[in-house]
């Protein structure tokens, strides 16, 4: 019976070492395409962060623009009826203070 044990153990050692061997190879097989993969990954992360850039430059740009034109809206208004503009002021300090002083 020990010839048997022994005889299964060999042929289970011979099957493990077959079946390690040929998970070896796949995965050698599989190494370079997942290379490829994480390259064209990160080539598609760096398209989009220039994109990503790009739009929030264009974004920061039409802020500015768009800030500079209300200032200036707003300076000509002042300009042009400075009193409505004061009494404006006030009633918005007013009712600024009269909330603030509530809580």
């Amino acid at each position: 019976m020990s010839d048997t044990i022994e005889t299964n153990l060999r042929d289970a050692a011979r099957h493990g070492q077959t079946a390690a061997r040929q998970a070896m190879d796949q995965v050698s097989e599989a190494i370079p395409t997942f290379g490829g993969a994480a390259r064209a990954t990160a080539d598609a992360l760096r398209v989009a962060g220039r994109k990503a850039s790009s739009v929030m430059a264009d974004l920061s740009e039409e802020a500015r623009d768009t800030g500079a034109k209300t200032r200036d809206q707003v300076v000509n208004q002042v300009q042009a009826q400075p009193m409505t503009s004061v009494l404006i002021a006030a009633a918005v300090g007013l009712l600024a203070g009269l909330f603030l002083s509530r809580q």
